[in-house]
């Protein structure tokens, strides 16, 4: 019988690294410099000047920018409650054995991919039976 033996920190850290560079480079960093960049005045180029809140302010008291507001959490209730009801189902019609309930089921998680990426969608209906055909 073989031991389990326990994995030195070292190879945890080697498996662990890819995702961290990637985390840091692609989201942790843009996000950072997003928000620090959000305080200046920086339209391109290399000069800006550090403005404080005044970006905000200007941008919570323009009307437009607060309808847009409202609209995008409605939308974002409205579509994860809509997700929620339509995936809520899948789990118990996909166990049957029919081509009716995995089209069912393919369908109703489609929603769930369309407001996350864009090359989520094709992967959907790749994924709806074909019946044969």
């Amino acid at each position: 019988m073989r031991s389990i033996t326990r994995t030195p920190p070292r190879v945890i850290l080697l498996f662990l690294l890819p995702g961290l560079v990637g985390f840091v480079v692609f989201l942790a960093f843009p996000l950072v410099m997003a928000f620090a960049i959000s305080f200046t005045n920086y339209s391109g180029g290399p000069r800006f000047r550090f403005v404080g809140l005044s970006n905000y302010l200007r941008a919570f008291s323009n009307p437009d920018f607060m309808n847009s507001l409202g609209v995008t959490a409605r939308f974002t209730l409205w579509t994860v409650a809509g997700q929620l009801l339509l995936a809520s189902p899948s789990p118990s019609s996909s166990t049957r054995d029919s081509a009716a309930a995995a089209s069912f089921a393919a369908c109703s998680s489609c929603p769930m991919s369309f407001p996350r990426s864009p090359w989520a969608s094709p992967s959907c209906f790749s994924s709806i039976p074909s019946e044969g055909r």
